[in-house]
Parts: C-alpha cells; structure tokens; sequence
C-alpha cells in the first residue's frame, strides 16, 4: 500500500482497483468485480488500497468523463498497480481503449486483467503484446456494436408487434390476442387494476411509507401484476430486504416519467 508524506510525496507503489458496469442488474455486476479484484489482488501479493467503482455507460461516457474513473486519474503515480476486472471495463469504444491503456503505460502504472491475463500485469513492450491489446479492444468495440444492433433489432420487431418498448416496457399493461387480417397478433394494452396498483405505489410512497411495507401489503392482500406476478418477491435475499423490491421503483420511476411528460396510465 503507498504511504504519502506531509508533502504528498509517494513512498511505495499503491494497488488500486476499478470496477464498472451499466446497470445494476449485468451479470458482471460491481459486487462480483470488486470481489475478484480483491481474489486477485491476495493472490498476486499486493496490498489493494482503495477499489473504486461506478455505473455508468462505457458506450455512452468516455473515461476520462467517468466520476471515479476520473478520480483515479488523479489519484494514481508511476509505478502504481491496477486491477481491473476485464478490458471492456475501462471503455468500449476501440479508439478509446487504445487512449486509455496507452495513458496507463506512460505514465508506468502497470494494467491488471484479471479475464484476459488472469490478474498478470498487461505488458505493451513488444510488438505482439500490443497487437494483442488492440485485437482485445476490437472485440470489445464489436460486441458492443453487436449489442447495440440486436437492441435496435429487438425494439423494432417488438414495435411491429405493437408490443410495448421503452425504459419500462410492459409497465401497466397486460398481453392480448387481437386477430388482425384472419390471424391472431400480440398487443399490449392498458391493464386499469395495473395501472391503479401503480397509482397507489406511487402515492403511498410520497406520502413517506417504506417500499417494504407497501410490498408487505401488497403480497398480504394477494395484489398481482397483469402477468400475474407477485409485486415482491419474498423467494431471495437482495439488498432491500428479504424482498425484491425492484419493481415497485420502477413502478414510481415509471409513473414519475409519465406525470413529466404531462401523460398518465391508460392514455
């Protein structure tokens, strides 16, 4: 672990680490990150100091315009050690990859990869190491193009359906079979017990009631949604609780949108 003077001046290399991703519901969620930074960290002998994490679009958000990303820039010295848990955590973008690892080794921090390297340290002093780099880079850009395209495609297909799209899609409203020229099509309409059972989420929470006991509630006097699942789960630990709460904010969120755009449920 580095130790600083009075003055700010390094006495020891620190070991950092990075942890990433867009949502918190990825597979490769921050919790997981962070605890194979710290797996790695032991396993290679060095004394992690501080692990900074975000969510936060890699697409979307260069680097460098990332909060704790950018706060690392400030914070880390040569010779210092970063873990991440794979390369597409730093960026997605190809050219921005290359930008970022290529600060990274100026300056003499040494790159940890704990899925491509298994935790070694990435060394771009040949030729090879850093066609390797750049072909790692290009695999990150594609699958996120790939990604991209294959939501664009989702979207549009689910639109030609007049299934429901967006942020929430589905929120509020229930799946029907309507037959269109001789043959039966799926639609998404307005389900009005739904779209109530929002309303009073929504309400019940402004008014300073917990989404625990709204949830407890909810489950007591068997409130489904249209698809006819339970409003909370009571089947998993997550953070909240005993219960999943998720989709009752989303619920609020979802509502909350709507009344600022001047829309309601069921218009």
């Amino acid at each position: 672990m580095m130790h600083k003077t009075p003055s700010g001046r390094n006495l020891a290399p620190t070991t950092w680490g990075y942890a990433r991703a867009s949502t918190e519901k990825q597979d490769t969620s921050v919790p997981r990150q962070i605890a194979d930074i710290q797996a790695t960290a032991k396993k290679l002998g060095l004394d992690l100091y501080k692990t900074r994490s975000e969510h936060a679009s890699a697409s979307r958000i260069s680097f460098r315009e990332r909060p704790e990303f950018a706060k690392l820039m400030e914070e880390m010295n040569p010779n210092d050690h970063l873990i991440v848990w794979r390369l597409d955590r730093l960026d997605r973008n190809f050219y921005r990859i290359l930008e970022c690892v290529g600060w990274l080794d100026q300056r003499g921090i040494k790159l940890h990869l704990i899925r491509e390297q298994f935790g070694l340290p990435l060394d771009l002093s040949t030729a090879v190491a850093r066609a390797t780099v750049a072909m790692m880079a290009m695999v990150a850009d594609i699958e996120q193009e790939f990604r991209l395209h294959a939501i664009a495609e989702g979207k549009s297909w689910r639109q030609s359906q007049g299934l429901a799209i967006g942020k929430f899609p589905g929120m509020g409203k229930r799946r029907e079979h309507v037959r269109r020229k001789g043959r039966l099509v799926k639609l998404d309409v307005w389900d009005p017990v739904e779209c109530n059972t929002i309303r009073e989420i929504y309400r019940r929470y402004a008014e300073g009631e917990t989404m625990a006991v709204i949830a407890e509630d909810l489950v007591a006097r068997g409130v489904k949604t249209a698809a006819g699942r339970q409003w909370a789960n009571k089947r998993r630990q997550c953070k909240y609780g005993y219960r999943n709460l998720n989709r009752l904010y989303q619920a609020v969120e979802f509502y909350q949108e709507l009344l600022d755009k001047g829309e309601d449920l069921g218009a």
